[in-house]
């Protein structure tokens, strides 16, 4: 018997990933074979109302005009934005969004209700309206791809790259060297996207807590170079969902609300729970590289213990005290190996509590997983989101998300927030 399963709804981890999807459930024989049937969606289940917009506005435009791409138009998308864990670099996002083109209204040698706004470069996006607003992808159209099969029918795949695809066929060589002597890193992040006029309703960019020396024209593209400030700075860089620009600075606070998963909660388990205890994460010895050197911080007893693992950092540190921060940073981090999960499916689209909170998640947003096995004590790991993957067929819609374990270490900050000044006296 060959089965073919697509569940009602499941977040599932394969190795660092938690995955939802919902879609129906069928079940197949083999060659020779004729049994097939369905179950149907549970009469709680909830789907998401998905609309797809095409600007009629210049890409970078700061006030942008959509125009909604009819319903039934639309077959399908898959989304991919972020990175597999910590210390991967997070890549342009991207999205293949596939439309129905059986009467040419995409085909750009035809004109149809489209076809004015078939260039490539022209902005889209794909977002909800229910249970909850969120953005899913916002980005620029790479190409359109017409297709006929063989009985004649025809479809159009059209290709996005977010907003980090920009970033990354800028050239920095009209950047002067020497150029923002004394930056903070978000301000250098800042004059990179000055080159490509990217418009402050495009940026989210924090401060920044390093600072650098003058700019130097080591890296060959805006990308390249943004990236080695993020280095520098240990943050994260990568486009949101609604389409911007995203630098969070090293201690920078999660994007919304700890998001809970808990099987008590949001339903059963639907397949193995798969616990990972290995060595691929550490790093107990961080070289960083400045200005003035090579500043090394150890871990001497993770190395003794799980042998040396070593991670090189080319930073735009001036002082050898800001390396040495960075490098601590790292290995207080990694040093000591983490229980990681690696398969985890539930059943949100059932439950409207976890699918809201799923459809606006955000990269670097944390997520509280609990389960409980049959016998002994609930087990509960704090995750970090790196990466998402959004798939929709039909009425079938589904994420994954690449998790890192929550390593990151509570700064200790000196600011007003806790100070009472109503029971001060003068």
């Amino acid at each position: 018997m060959v089965a073919v399963v697509q569940l009602n709804a499941a977040v599932q981890l394969n190795d660092t990933r938690v995955q939802l999807n919902g879609g129906p459930y069928t079940e197949g024989a083999a060659a020779g074979g004729s049994s097939s049937h369905s179950v149907a969606f549970p009469s709680t289940a909830t789907f998401p109302d998905v609309m797809v917009e095409i600007s009629t506005s210049d890409p970078l435009a700061s006030s942008v005009t959509w125009t909604t791409v009819t319903s039934s138009k639309r077959i399908g998308f898959r989304i991919d934005r972020g990175r597999q864990d910590q210390l991967s670099a997070v890549p342009p996002g991207v999205c293949t969004l596939t439309v129905d083109n059986a009467d040419r209204d995409w085909d750009p040698d035809h004109g149809g209700t489209y076809s004015s706004l078939i260039t490539p470069g022209r902005r889209m996006r794909i977002r909800t309206t229910a249970p909850v607003s969120a953005s899913l992808f916002d980005g620029f159209v790479d190409s359109w791809d017409t297709i006929w099969d063989w009985h004649g029918d025809s479809t159009v795949e059209i290709h996005l790259v977010d907003i980090m695809g920009v970033v990354a066929a800028g050239s920095v060589a009209s950047i002067a060297d020497g150029t923002g002597d004394g930056d903070t890193t978000g301000a250098r992040i800042g004059r990179l996207l000055d080159e490509l006029s990217i418009p402050s309703t495009l940026r989210d960019v924090d401060t920044g807590i390093s600072i650098l020396g003058g700019h130097t024209a080591s890296a060959e593209s805006i990308l390249q170079a943004a990236q080695t400030v993020t280095d520098t700075e240990a943050g994260r860089l990568h486009a949101t969902g609604d389409g911007k620009v995203r630098f969070s600075e090293r201690y920078a606070s999660p994007p919304g609300s700890t998001i809970t998963i808990d099987d008590s909660t949001s339903g059963p388990v639907g397949g193995p729970v798969r616990l990972r205890f290995d060595t691929s994460r550490i790093v107990n010895r961080a070289e960083i590289e400045w200005s003035g050197g090579t500043e090394i911080v150890t871990d001497t007893t993770s190395v003794s213990t799980h042998g040396e693992r070593t991670q090189s950092t080319k930073s735009l540190h001036q002082r050898s005290y800001e390396a040495v921060a960075l490098g601590e940073y790292q290995v207080v981090q990694l040093a000591t190996p983490q229980t990681r999960l690696p398969i985890l499916v539930l059943d949100p689209i059932t439950d409207v509590t976890t699918l809201t909170d799923l459809l606006p998640v955000e990269i670097g947003q944390h997520i509280t997983w609990t389960f409980t096995p049959d016998t002994g004590s609930a087990i509960t790991k704090s995750l970090v989101v790196e990466g998402i993957t959004w798939q929709a067929q039909g009425m079938s819609i589904g994420v994954t998300l690449a998790v890192s374990p929550n390593t990151e270490p509570t700064p200790m900050r000196w600011d007003t927030d806790n100070w009472d000044l109503d029971s001060w006296s003068y």
